[in-house]
């Protein structure tokens, strides 16, 4: 744990809502590469897609499922060694429920 809050200072990772659970050092295409293993989690508030809140007029959660998405971000080399960055996205795909009428 003490590498992972050492890399978030280092790199100016500032999102409340990015946890890092892990560094390493691999080699990807013939290249030693540092790989952070991070995960982020934002409260689902508002769907960023449709705008639509978690909740409809009568209180009802609308959220159909909830889950992760993995990406590779990658940045700018650090101490001269390319580094990425696999994140796991949450995703929270909504209903969407068409006006009547």
């Amino acid at each position: 744990m003490l590498y992972e809050k050492f890399y978030q200072k280092r790199l100016r990772l500032t999102d409340k809502n990015l946890e890092v659970t892990g560094v390493s050092h691999e080699t990807i295409q013939n290249q030693r590469h540092l790989v952070i293993e991070a995960s982020l989690s934002p409260s689902p508030y508002v769907c960023t897609t449709c705008n639509s809140s978690a909740k409809d007029a009568h209180g009802k959660p609308i959220i159909v499922k909830s889950g992760k998405k993995r990406v590779l971000v990658r940045f700018d080399p650090f101490n001269h060694m390319p580094m990425v960055m696999r994140l796991a996205k949450h995703v929270t795909p909504v209903k969407i429920v068409k006006p009547t009428g």
